[in-house]
């Protein structure tokens, strides 16, 4: 747990840094090339079924850096946490709870230009995951399961008066999630 801390921590101080210096570089631009999104959301489990977790959270951190009227770049530091009840699961899972770490990079494509109070926007990004989850099995075990893979994000939005947005993504580790946000 210490090395999962130390490791979000750095990447948050990265991720800030990195902005910073992008942002001062823009500030006499009216409308700003750089800028970041905080979103929170319910994760949903996808697998034979909808797995709802007794608790779940997504909390997420998106900068973006505009390419074009239509393209950004986009970035994501996002923390996944569910728990499961015994006995409640419509597949295999009996039980537990996951974590999980994403740093992601990748684009955001713009269905409606900038002039348009609502815009609709897709993105896909792909980088690094840590997990970490615990669960029952069938003997009523507590079985770890602990590791890096690759982490994948791909979703789809509303944003209005480019502040708000709404939508659902689909999160590595086999997750749905329903997210809202404000960008600043």
């Amino acid at each position: 747990m210490k090395q999962f801390i130390q490791y979000l921590c750095m990447s948050i101080a990265m991720l800030l840094a990195t902005s910073s210096i992008h942002a001062q570089s823009y500030l006499d631009e009216e409308i700003p090339t750089f800028r970041h999104q905080v979103k929170i959301g319910y994760p949903i489990e996808i697998g034979l079924g909808l797995n709802f977790p007794k608790t779940g959270v997504h909390i997420s951190y998106n900068p973006t850096y505009k390419l074009m009227d239509f393209i950004s770049a986009e970035g994501q530091i996002s923390y996944n946490y569910t728990d499961f009840e015994r006995n409640s699961s419509t597949f295999a899972r009996d039980g537990g709870d996951s974590q999980s770490l994403n740093v992601l990079v990748g684009g955001r494509l713009y269905v409606l230009g900038e002039s348009s109070p609502i815009r609709i926007y897709v993105n896909a990004m792909t980088g690094l995951v840590q997990f970490m989850a615990s669960e029952f099995n069938a003997d009523g075990e507590l079985v770890e399961d602990n590791g890096y893979s690759i982490g994948l994000s791909t979703g789809v939005y509303i944003q209005y008066n480019n502040t708000w947005s709404a939508g659902a993504s689909l999160e590595t580790r086999n997750f749905l999630v329903l997210r809202a946000g404000y960008t600043f």
